[in-house]
């Protein structure tokens, strides 16, 4: 008879017009007992009474059914659904059982306006009083199980589809915020690639620049070799950007050592890499290969380092980076120059499970270490 419960969000019913519609295409039901109330014969004073219950039970049921989300966000849904049940009773009480069908209409009405417990508790009770009265008044068997089935089967069917429309809006919104999350995680990929892609290379292209620049003319030869070698420098980094545009990116520890080789160089920064060969899922050399550009990103541009170390070692299960400088960082031991780099570092490493340290050394100079499995899990 209604299709949805009180606690269905209001974007998950249809509108008033179609609820009002599905609720009201019963209402010609009651036209019989109105036709047998005009050709009764009763008093004047009974047959009034009894046309008022029934158009006052029928504007009131009309109403629920019309706005059912505006009728169950409201105090009085209850006392609302109450009513309904006494009018129910009242006719019933005064001409027997031609009314019992009200508590199907009644249960009907409650189970839509009220939260699912309290509706249980009201479908139960229609029942239960539209079966009791009916038997008092004398009515046969089968009318009473009719009224009785129509009011527990009706209020309860409009409990459980109510309920499932709920689930079904919790699940269209769960979708809705699993969308926006993964919208979100895109992004935050997408600064954190950019970050750490730029960073190494725009120091990259600095220093080569500069360089170039002081030796043009003393030493042309050799500033053209800087200026080439910035020219593949800036081919790379647009590469590298579009990768990472286009979620393809996933850099290499053999391309990024030679990059922070070259990135130290033209610092003035001797390099010494000690790396064993060994095999690696791709997650992990990725992230480690994340680890080696912002690790010597951040030598090149806070340390005033003349040297720097980068050891990578294999054990059985897990992968371990260390970059080590002799320069020093003020301040908070480079943690704020580190920044978003190093924060996102940690999180590329917890969604491998691993582990980011990072401070100044108690010899002099900085230390970054990253420890990930080897399986990239």
């Amino acid at each position: 008879m209604i299709e949805a419960s009180c606690d269905t969000p209001a974007g998950a019913r249809r509108g008033g017009v179609s609820t009002l519609v599905l609720g009201s295409i019963w209402l010609p039901f009651l036209i019989f007992p109105m036709l047998a109330l005009v050709h009764a014969h009763i008093s004047a004073t009974h047959r009034v009474l009894a046309l008022a219950g029934a158009g006052t039970f029928v504007v009131i049921y009309c109403a629920v059914v019309a706005k059912p989300e505006r009728v169950a966000r409201t105090p009085g849904a209850l006392a609302v659904s109450v009513l309904l049940i006494a009018l129910a009773v009242a006719l019933t009480t005064l001409d027997r059982d031609q009314w019992a069908s009200l508590f199907i209409y009644a249960a009907a009405a409650g189970a839509l306006v009220l939260p699912a417990r309290t509706a249980a508790v009201h479908v139960l009770g229609a029942t239960a009083l539209a079966a009791g009265l009916s038997a008092a008044e004398g009515a046969g068997s089968s009318v009473v199980l009719s009224v009785a089935v129509g009011s527990a089967g009706i209020g309860y069917l409009v409990i459980a589809v109510g309920q499932l429309r709920a689930r079904n809006f919790e699940l269209a919104r769960a979708r809705t915020e699993l969308a926006e999350l993964a919208v979100a995680t895109e992004r935050e990929r997408f600064a954190r690639d950019l970050h750490d892609l730029l960073g190494h290379s725009l120091s990259v292209i600095s220093l080569k620049a500069q360089l170039a620049r002081r030796l043009l003319a003393s030493a042309p030869a050799e500033a053209e070799t800087h200026i080439a070698d910035l020219e593949q420098v800036t081919r790379e980094a647009l590469t590298e950007v579009r990768e990472a545009v286009s979620g393809y990116r996933q850099p290499t520890l053999e391309a990024a050592l030679a990059a922070a080789r070259l990135a130290l160089e033209a610092a003035s920064i001797d390099a010494h890499i000690d790396m064993a060969p060994a095999e690696l899922a791709p997650q992990t050399e990725g992230v480690l290969a994340w680890a080696v550009r912002e690790g010597t990103t951040n030598v090149i541009r806070h340390s005033g380092s003349r040297n720097c170390w980068i050891h990578l070692g294999f054990g059985e299960s897990v992968a371990a980076l260390e970059i080590l400088d002799d320069g020093h960082r003020a301040g908070d031991g480079g943690e704020a120059a580190g920044g978003t780099g190093l924060c996102g570092l940690r999180e590329r490493a917890a969604a491998l499970a691993g582990a980011v340290e990072s401070g100044e050394r108690a010899d002099g100079g900085y230390r970054l270490a990253v420890v990930l499995p080897r399986n990239g899990r």
